[in-house]
């Protein structure tokens, strides 16, 4: 099954819900999208829990098991199932958890199949490139009833791939500066693309904005391993990290979106990127990570070290602490 079609599914009314997933390949935003669309198929309140690598499936399906009549239902999201733990007989005790107060989602980045009597529905998260990517730009144009140029609609699959949330921060920017009808041509989309010199940084810039360390770490050694310098890498996450930082600032301080977007002076895509960021950070988050990032900027122009090193290391201060209090 292709990502459209299982949210397609998840989105039709009255059908019943497929309660287990198996999701397959990297694609962050189309997985993250899916698990998602299982929350609200499972009503306004679910208990959500995630693990990642090896855990125990009899634990995990008592813990599915367990919820009262009463109580909330709970999601299940389980990072890189381990191969020989997902074909044993323990994984039988999840599977009987499943149901529809229950639900389960297994995703692994590598290519991989579900276990052989198990109740998940396989979806093919490997990131859609040429034509189809393309198509699926031009389906959520429609959606929005934005009308592009053939140039218009290849300058926005371009810029965006291979990031979902960079094409719907164009189209919805697009949406609500045109009327239903409008034809827009590619001079227009131009101003509001992020600059295809800057592309293959988008990765990795979003997975630190929205915390997404998984996605921030690959993108990061896909860069580096293509010779990016770390320097350049380091500079372009964090004007985007220096930009939310203003932000979280002034609306603390009390300020409109209006007035914090004339102090940040950004472009349209770039503002968009951060005010979504703007979700996932508080203010102190920030400042603790650009004191790091400063730190690391050091080291690195007096070659201290590894590289590859001091990078990952301030990557992985993305994750949210657990004592960390939510953004309001």
């Amino acid at each position: 099954m292709t990502p459209k079609e299982a949210l397609d599914r998840l989105a039709r009314d009255g059908e019943d819900m497929p309660v287990g997933w198996w999701l397959s390949g990297p694609d962050a935003y189309f997985g993250e999208r899916i698990v998602a669309g299982v929350r609200r198929r499972l009503g306004d309140t679910v208990e959500h829990r995630r693990v990642d690598g090896r855990a125990d499936p009899m634990e995990l399906g008592l813990w599915l098991s367990t919820q009262s009549f009463l109580g909330d239902p709970r999601l299940l999201v389980w990072r890189d199932v381990d191969g020989r733990v997902a074909a044993g007989r323990a994984m039988q005790s999840l599977w009987r958890a499943v149901g529809p107060r229950a639900g389960l989602v297994c995703w692994n980045d590598k290519p991989s199949s579900p276990p052989a009597g198990s109740p998940l529905v396989p979806v093919d998260l490997t990131p859609l490139r040429g034509a189809a990517w393309a198509a699926l730009v031009r389906a959520a144009a429609e959606q929005r009833r934005i009308l592009l140029t053939p140039g218009a609609l290849a300058l926005v699959a371009e810029a965006s791939l291979p990031s979902g949330h960079v094409a719907e921060a164009v189209l919805d920017r697009l949406a609500l500066m045109y009327p239903a009808g409008h034809v827009i041509g590619e001079a227009v989309v131009a101003d509001h693309v992020p600059p295809t010199s800057s592309v293959g940084l988008l990765g990795l810039i979003a997975g630190v904005l929205q915390r997404d360390v998984r996605q921030a770490l690959a993108e990061l050694t896909r860069q580096l391993e293509q010779g990016t310098p770390p320097l350049v890498l380091l500079v372009a996450v964090s004007r985007q990290m220096m930009a939310l930082h203003k932000v979280l600032a002034a609306r603390a301080a009390g300020a409109s979106d209006a007035e914090v977007r004339r102090a940040v002076d950004l472009r349209p895509w770039q503002w968009d990127q951060v005010r979504q960021a703007a979700r996932h950070w508080t203010a102190p988050a920030v400042a603790s990570w650009l004191e790091r990032a400063a730190a690391v900027d050091q080291r690195l122009k007096r070659s201290v070290g590894s590289e590859s090193v001091w990078l990952t290391g301030l990557v992985l201060s993305t994750a949210p602490a657990s004592a960390e209090a939510p953004p309001r």
